[in-house]
């Protein structure tokens, strides 16, 4: 009788102290855990890609795993340049870098002739060392066209939108031709709506040929892995 009297005491009594705060411990340590899942959410989508990527590969030989020599974009700049000079074409291909990427800025006249989408056959030795870089590295690459604002009518080219974007595919098939997956790359065609100077825009010659240019791009986006183990580099 004593065992069951005490049994119901022990059932009616209060709950330790310690019971009672337990839950506040347990949703403090879950409020915690949604505030690192939101800054992690926040923080990958502004992550620079290429700059993961470099982490990635860091990790992975901090651990033993293998190296993989991925260039900057800052060092893919400097061979280029290295290349145009060898080649002595710098009065018709520049070399840029912005938060885009690295650019070359091919003068239209130099490459294609007139209302044409052919490329002259000169190119090829620079076209070679530009599908070589895009070989040796795992970045995108955008093919631009641009065109000055004069009028073209033929039965291959409507208008210049046309044309803008048939060069910008020559350049891109000549790449295909070298072994570059067409998955790497994209082909935008602007005509006249970008011109290289907002400000003067085509209304003199000189802004006109300078407007006419077709821009190969390194963008700040690396390809699909399976991509770039798709095909073995050759050099020209």
């Amino acid at each position: 009788m004593m065992w069951n009297q005490s049994k119901r005491k022990g059932f009616s009594g209060q709950k330790p102290k310690e019971d009672d705060d337990a839950w506040a411990m347990t949703y403090g340590d879950m409020m915690s855990l949604l505030l690192v899942f939101f800054i992690l959410i926040v923080a990958i989508s502004t992550v620079d890609p290429v700059r993961m990527q470099q982490v990635s590969q860091q990790l992975r030989e901090s651990i033993g795993g293998k190296e993989e020599d991925v260039p900057t974009l800052k060092e893919i700049e400097q061979e280029l340049k290295e290349s145009i000079s060898q080649l002595q074409i710098e009065e018709v291909v520049a070399v840029s870098r912005d938060k885009n990427g690295v650019s070359l800025v091919m003068r239209g006249e130099s490459f294609f002739p007139s209302g044409s989408a052919t490329l002259y056959p000169g190119t090829a030795s620079f076209l070679n060392e530009v599908a070589w870089q895009i070989q040796k590295n795992p970045y995108m690459i955008s093919v631009e066209g641009h065109s000055d604002n004069i009028p073209i009518s033929t039965s291959l080219f409507p208008s210049n939108w046309e044309l803008s974007g048939a060069r910008a595919g020559a350049v891109v098939r000549y790449f295909e031709s070298r072994g570059i997956r067409r998955s790497r790359m994209r082909i935008i065609g602007w005509a006249d709506a970008k011109p290289v100077d907002p400000d003067v825009g085509n209304s003199t010659p000189q802004a006109r040929a300078q407007n006419r240019r077709v821009v190969i791009t390194f963008l700040n986006e690396f390809a699909e892995r399976s991509v770039d183990s798709a095909y073995i580099p050759s050099q020209p």
